[in-house]
């Protein structure tokens, strides 16, 4: 039943997810509001724990045994939750093909998505408040309350629209001890983005030709009324441009004559029978 096989598609989406908060940059003024500093905010996955640890527990660097605490503003994301969405559900049949190979006339196909949640923590650990007030408002405004982004997950799914919804924002001031103990600053950000997991890929050939038979069913196997028979014929399909191709459609009747055929009571094709 289970075969090999990896989509990376929650990779692509902490990819896509972690390029949203990239490019934040901050800046310091003076009392004359002129910009003394800018400050991209660097951004790295992780959980808020063990940057909070690094703050308490500064680390040696050096032979000197020189002891350095990380260093302010950071921000940082990890997954938090990843729930299934029964809303979102679609016909586990549902197939999505790729354009056929001209050369096969066979097409790559994969089944119906499974829809999940992904949830997401977004930390900005700062230095003072004005610097998670910045943080906070190059964020906020582009979730009202969901951003788009469009992700490339497989060769059959391509810009595929994940909503990412902003559930809540939440600040924390961790402070114990005496003036001189610097102070925690933690803003909390909350998401969710609505994406996909997708199974594997599969090959089918083209349907190049289709035959339908009717019957009489209260006459069990020699109740044949109809054969029906449609298809294409030239290249492969003609799938491919340029290509010529010609559509043929034949009904056969039982005991009817004529120059298209004919089938017995079985549904047998008895070939071309005329009136004498």
């Amino acid at each position: 039943m289970f075969s090999t096989y990896y989509n990376a598609a929650i990779r692509k989406l902490v990819i896509g997810f972690g390029s949203l908060f990239d490019n934040i940059v901050i800046e310091r003024r003076n009392n004359n509001s002129e910009q003394i500093e800018r400050i991209r905010v660097p951004l790295s996955y992780g959980p808020s724990e063990k940057f909070l640890m690094r703050l308490d527990n500064p680390s040696s660097i050096d032979t000197d045994e020189t002891k350095v605490q990380i260093t302010l503003p950071r921000l940082a994301f990890e997954i938090t939750a990843i729930s299934y969405d029964p809303s979102r559900m679609k016909n586990r049949i549902n197939k999505r093909y790729l354009t056929p190979d001209a050369s096969t006339g066979k097409a790559k196909f994969s089944y119906a998505e499974a829809p999940y949640n992904v949830t997401f923590a977004l930390y900005a650990m700062v230095r003072n408040m004005d610097d998670g007030f910045q943080i906070a408002e190059q964020i906020l405004p582009y979730f009202n309350p969901e951003f788009t982004i469009a992700l490339n997950f497989t060769d059959i799914f391509q810009k595929i629209d994940v909503p990412i919804v902003l559930n809540d924002v939440t600040l924390a001031e961790d402070y114990d001890g005496d003036f001189d103990t610097r102070r925690n600053i933690l803003l909390t950000f909350d998401f969710t983005a609505k994406t996909y997991v997708y199974g594997p890929e599969k090959t089918a050939t083209v349907i190049s030709d289709s035959k339908i038979r009717t019957w009489d069913y209260t006459l069990g196997a020699s109740g044949a009324l109809q054969f029906y028979e449609s298809g294409v014929s030239g290249g492969v399909a003609g799938i491919t441009a340029g290509q010529t191709y010609d559509v043929y459609q034949h009904t056969y009747e039982l005991g009817v004559s004529g120059v298209t055929g004919a089938i017995d009571t079985y549904g047998n094709y008895i070939g071309p029978t005329f009136e004498v």
